[in-house]
């Protein structure tokens, strides 16, 4: 979707995941809130997929490609670098969108004063190595917590690759993710 100043920002780091990304570009195009730009950041897989899969899916996405692996954190800050959005939301390359993500976020987000910077969802996402053959895991967060730890322990555990959602004043274009920080 081409809008120069959209509401929602997507940024979807990919690695050599061509059917990944595929399937979360599809749950992109899913969405009931049409209202946002989609950010690909190919990390410098060893195939160049990403611009035919994002061409396929028929939405307008703008497809960055790093020279070199800068992994997901350094893959996520070239997609803040360049986006538009009022909010910035994350999806990686092996996760997918309920069609009412973008909806939902807004719905929290809107009105929300200035000490509110990010909103977090509920989230299913592919289990590679599920032992029940499901393949699918799903967590979801309590909207009120017991205590201040049980707050903290959420917020801790949350990870930014799919269903957080960032105001872009509070991002401020900088690098917010350590490119050093990398998964094995």
């Amino acid at each position: 979707m081409k809008n120069d100043n959209p509401m929602f920002s997507i940024i979807v780091p990919t690695f050599n995941r061509p059917a990944g990304l595929q399937r979360a570009v599809e749950s992109v195009k899913r969405q009931t809130n049409q209202d946002f730009e989609l950010i690909v950041v190919d990390d410098a897989s060893h195939l160049d997929y990403a611009q035919r899969v994002c061409s396929e899916s028929g939405l307008n996405a703008r497809v960055l490609r790093n020279t070199r692996n800068l992994g997901a954190g350094g893959a996520r800050n070239a997609g803040i670098h360049v986006s538009c959005g009022r909010y910035v939301s994350f999806l990686d390359d092996d996760d997918e969108y309920g069609p009412d993500f973008l909806a939902s976020s807004l719905a929290t987000l809107q009105g929300t004063n200035d000490a509110t910077v990010m909103s977090w969802c509920s989230v299913r996402w592919v289990d590679d190595l599920a032992k029940d053959g499901t393949g699918w895991r799903t967590r979801t967060f309590q909207s009120q917590h017991t205590s201040v730890v049980a707050l903290y322990e959420d917020l801790m555990s949350i990870g930014t690759g799919c269903g957080v959602t960032i105001k872009s004043a509070f991002l401020d274009r900088r690098d917010w993710f350590d490119p050093r920080l990398r998964t094995v």
